[in-house]
């Protein structure tokens, strides 16, 4: 008797310890399956899909073991307190890190499945040395002015992807103009001094549609702008450049080449900063700059991003006018003075009203700057005006002899 109790209490502590481990493995699993639902998933390259063939299984086991109330309340709501926090991280649409994007769901997935799908396939289209991270962002986004609110959020050179119906819309994070002021620079005359360039603009469209090559070029251009700032230098940029000169040049079925333009417009605007940021002129780099806006330039079409061709032509101009001062050339000057107004032209159609208002204050200060007159010029002009006043009034004397003469 006391050996059959002995063997039945044996059996129900087994079963009760094993039931606890059960159902402590549980709890870790649903732990285990919101961490990986959050940005770390991504961050460090783990398919969601595996995690959650792993994952569930255990937490249909943890509820199990709630049910039966194996486990102590205290434990179960500490735990349902680390996994509530844990959602709450999993959901923040304003975490980010380092050379990371922020991708939102395709309108109508509500599972999260064809974003993931997608999402996926442009991560293994990313260079094999890229530390580039593609972070979910848990709902879809509808308008674009919360589009705008969620880029305005993060640093610079972290994008924010959204989809429409048939768009893919890359949104980015401001970033103050670039004025040019190298120790080069100072050498010039007063007029080339201070330009400003538009280092970012709001944002840029292109279709989903073909999925394959819209991917291809997504992956090179955020690619290229996380590896390529405005400013290079250290020796990885070179894989910058070659990004963005892949993007710019993919051919596929798009409507339209504003997108294509963007990648163009960063070229040159790495390129011109390359010429002038040492002590003397790198020539070939200014008239890479030159040709990389003028070619971004020819890609446009009448309603495309009016936002992206005023910075391509203010750009442009300011190229122009670097070129004019080097070479002394007065009607190349003239032409940058004319590039600056049809770049405050296009802002006009600008439909943000703040966008605009900062567009033309940029644009106005370069025409400003231009303007400007050096001494030698001023002196010139003074002495001018003096002698067409004293010809001018030699000849009213003369005629004024004449009729008193008659």
């Amino acid at each position: 008797m006391c050996d059959l109790m002995r063997e039945s209490a044996r059996s129900v502590l087994f079963s009760n310890s094993l039931a606890r481990l059960v159902g402590f493995a549980a709890l870790l699993a649903i732990l285990l399956h919101l961490l990986l639902s959050s940005s770390l998933a991504a961050r460090y390259q783990i398919d969601l899909g595996v995690a959650q063939f792993f994952a569930l299984p255990l937490v249909a086991c943890g509820f199990l073991v709630w049910g039966a109330q194996l486990l102590p309340r205290a434990a179960a709501l500490v735990a349902a307190t680390i996994g509530f926090l844990l959602t709450l991280y999993a959901f923040s649409p304003t975490q980010q890190g380092e050379n990371e994007v922020l991708m939102a769901r395709f309108p109508g997935d509500d599972l999260g499945a064809e974003s993931r799908i997608f999402r996926q396939q442009l991560r293994r289209r990313l260079p094999e040395n890229s530390t580039l991270v593609i972070t979910p962002y848990h709902f879809s986004v509808k308008e674009s002015a919360a589009a705008r609110e969620i880029a305005l959020e993060r640093r610079p050179n972290s994008p924010f992807i959204w989809f429409s119906e048939a768009h893919t819309i890359v949104e980015f994070s401001p970033k103050p103009p670039r004025v040019l002021k190298t120790p080069l620079i100072t050498t010039l005359p007063a007029r080339y001094q201070n330009l400003r360039l538009f280092d970012e603009i709001s944002s840029i469209m292109l279709s989903t549609e073909p999925r394959l090559d819209t991917q291809v070029f997504l992956s090179n251009l955020i690619s290229g702008i996380v590896m390529s700032p405005l400013a290079p230098d250290v020796i990885e940029e070179v894989g910058g450049e070659m990004n963005l000169l892949a993007a710019a040049t993919k051919r596929a079925g798009w409507r339209g080449g504003s997108h294509q333009a963007y990648a163009w417009w960063l070229l040159g605007n790495r390129y011109l900063w390359e010429a002038v940021s040492g002590n003397q002129l790198e020539s070939a780099f200014l008239d890479c700059a030159f040709r990389a806006y003028l070619r971004a330039a020819k890609m446009f079409k009448p309603r495309d991003n009016r936002e992206l061709i005023s910075a391509i032509v203010n750009n442009q101009s300011v190229a122009m006018a670097l070129q004019a001062a080097f070479a002394n050339d007065p009607q190349r000057a003239r032409k940058a003075r004319n590039g600056f107004r049809l770049s405050k032209g296009y802002a006009k159609g600008i439909p943000s009203q703040a966008a605009q208002t900062e567009f033309f204050s940029l644009i106005n200060g370069n025409l400003k700057q231009i303007a400007k007159r050096s001494p030698r010029t001023k002196a010139k002009l003074k002495k001018r005006v003096r002698v067409t006043k004293g010809r001018g009034n030699a000849a009213r004397g003369h005629s004024r002899k004449r009729v008193q003469e008659k």
